[in-house]
C-alpha cells in the first residue's frame, strides 16, 4: 500500500488556530504516513505586507503551531524565488516515490486554482484535500470541486471542518492595533487572539507586528 504525504504550504503570517484545525482534521480523516508544513519564501497569489514577519520567524512559528503533529519543511525558504507549488509538488515527489501526495487547500485558493502556474501538473500529481474556511467557503467549494473534477480530472477529498473564521490579516491587524497575544489562554491551548499559545509567546518575545 502506497504511503500517504501530505503538504501544507502557505505564508503562515503567522499561523492561526484555523491552520492547525485544517492539519488536524486531515489527519483524523485521512490518516497521512506524515504531514509536511511548507512556509513559502515569495507567495505567487500576493505581496507580502511591509510589517510581515520574516522567513525565519514565520518557519520557527510553524515549528511551534505544528510541530507536535507535523514535519516543519523550509525548502521553499532556502531554494529561494518565488514560491510556485509545482516546483514544492515535484520536489517532495522526488523524495518520495511511489507515495500518494496529498495538497491542502482552503477553498479561497481552490476557487482560483485554474490560475496557478502549471496546475494541470499538480493535479496528475497529487489529491486535492479541500476544506472551507468561512461560511461563504461552505456554500462554494462543492460546486468548485465538481468542476475541477468533471473538467481536468481532478481527485480531491473534501475534509469536514468546523468554520474558525479566522485570517492571519486580522490577526495582524488585531496585533497591531494592540491586541493581546499572550495570557489568554483557553481550554484549547490557545489564545483570545486565534492564535496557539506558543505562536503568541513567540510573536511577544520577537516583537512581531508592529502597527500596520
Amino acid at each position: 500500500m502506497k504511503k500517504k504525504i501530505g503538504i501544507y504550504g502557505g505564508t503562515f503570517d503567522p499561523p492561526h488556530n484555523a491552520h492547525v484545525r485544517f492539519a488536524e482534521a486531515f489527519i483524523r480523516q485521512v490518516h497521512p504516513d506524515k504531514l509536511i508544513i511548507v512556509p513559502d519564501l515569495i507567495p505567487p497569489h500576493k505581496a507580502l505586507k511591509d510589517k510581515s514577519a520574516s522567513p525565519e520567524d514565520r518557519y520557527e512559528m510553524c515549528v511551534r503551531a505544528f510541530g507536535s503533529f507535523a514535519q516543519v519543511s523550509d525548502w521553499e525558504i532556502t531554494r529561494g524565488g518565488i514560491s510556485y507549488t509545482v516546483d514544492t509538488v515535484k520536489h517532495f515527489a522526488s523524495l518520495y516515490p511511489d507515495s500518494r501526495l496529498y495538497l491542502l487547500i482552503g477553498d479561497d485558493m481552490l476557487t482560483t486554482f485554474t490560475e496557478w502556474k502549471c496546475f494541470d501538473e499538480i493535479l496528475s500529481a497529487v489529491t486535492i484535500a479541500a476544506a472551507p474556511r468561512s461560511e461563504e467557503g461552505q456554500q462554494r467549494i462543492a460546486p468548485v470541486c465538481d468542476m475541477l473534477r468533471r473538467e481536468y480530472g481532478a481527485d480531491i477529498t473534501v475534509i469536514d471542518l468546523d468554520i474558525l473564521d479566522i485570517s492571519s490579516t486580522d490577526v495582524r491587524c488585531g496585533l497591531a492595533a494592540g491586541g493581546k497575544t499572550a495570557g489568554c489562554k483557553t481550554a484549547s491551548g490557545s489564545t483570545a487572539s486565534g492564535l496557539p499559545e506558543s505562536v503568541a509567546e513567540y510573536i511577544t518575545e520577537k516583537k512581531l507586528y508592529g502597527r500596520l
